[in-house]
């Protein structure tokens, strides 16, 4: 069990992105939604079915079928159905005039500019994709961030400073530190002896982290060591330099991360030109507005 939440490189790529801008984008914005096509239109192509004189052509089944994801999961001969149900609710709707309710236009709209919001994100991916330079450039910087010293330790926690005193006299007497930890540690590490295993610094509340990088290999503490936890006997078996994943392993993540940086290059450059006021504050002034320096 570890003191503190585990931190890895894989985990600094834990970035929220808007949902149309990664692989998985949303299937109903895959691509621009279609305007509905023209009864003229529709009598060019196929209609699959027609209801009160309204076709279902092609163009409609697809979009369905895409939107739904239900490729794999329904029959066209079901699909057709389910239109056939929707347009008969659609026209029903029409007739009662639905979309002349106020809430109605006020929901159309809400979804009207969020579908606008993510096809132009989902555009500027398509218009900016990433290069394998970027990655690699981003792979550098976090690797090299990540970089730093690993610890192989075991610990004896107990609840009081005396008795942590009384297991430093036993390990200078030549007690086995495992054993001592398996008969008297109360941490769930216990039971195998205190072994920790490998871990880094940011993996371990501050005060055990700094115990250990002013010991050698092989040596354990000569006080205790207080933390939240209790009281702590530590042993540092080994150290080693930190290897970042490679590339490939997190290749998926990183590509993601530079995606994002591009959405937000993009917002950056509609911010630089544009007046936003918060509560009626000005929070950038317009660029445009703004008077000449005087020399």
């Amino acid at each position: 069990m570890r003191l503190k939440q585990s931190i890895t490189l894989p985990a600094l790529f834990s970035v929220f992105l808007i949902a149309a801008c990664g692989q998985n984008a949303d299937k109903a914005v895959a691509e621009p939604a279609k305007e509905t096509a023209t009864q003229e239109t529709q009598e060019t192509q196929e209609s699959l079915a027609t209801v009160n004189g309204k076709a279902i052509t092609q163009d409609i089944f697809d979009s369905f079928m895409q939107e739904t994801g239900s490729n794999a999961k329904i029959n066209k001969e079901m699909a057709i159905n389910e239109l056939i149900a929707r347009e008969l609710i659609l026209q029903d709707a029409l007739a009662n005039k639905l979309d002349q309710r106020d809430d109605i236009k006020k929901r159309l709209e809400a979804v009207k500019r969020e579908m606008m919001v993510r096809i132009a994100v989902r555009e500027i991916v398509l218009k900016n994709p990433v290069t394998d330079e970027e990655i690699q450039k981003e792979y550098d910087n976090l690797a090299a961030q990540s970089r730093g010293k690993e610890f192989k330790a075991r610990h004896i926690l107990v609840e009081d400073e005396a008795k942590a005193k009384e297991l430093i006299v036993s390990l200078d007497g030549g007690g086995d530190f495992a054993e001592l930890a398996r008969t008297n540690s109360t941490g769930p590490t216990g039971k195998n002896g205190g072994d920790l295993g490998w871990f880094d610094a940011g993996q371990m509340v501050p005060p055990f982290t700094e115990a250990l990088s002013s010991m050698e290999k092989g040596q354990y503490s000569k006080a205790p060591v207080k933390t939240q936890f209790g009281w702590h006997v530590i042993l540092l078996e080994d150290t080693r330099e930190m290897e970042p994943p490679a590339l490939e392993s997190v290749k998926p993540q990183i590509q993601q991360l530079v995606q994002q940086q591009h959405i937000n290059d993009y917002l950056d450059t509609l911010k630089a030109t544009a007046v936003i006021k918060i509560k009626g504050e000005l929070v950038k002034e317009d660029p445009a507005k703004e008077e000449p320096v005087k020399e």
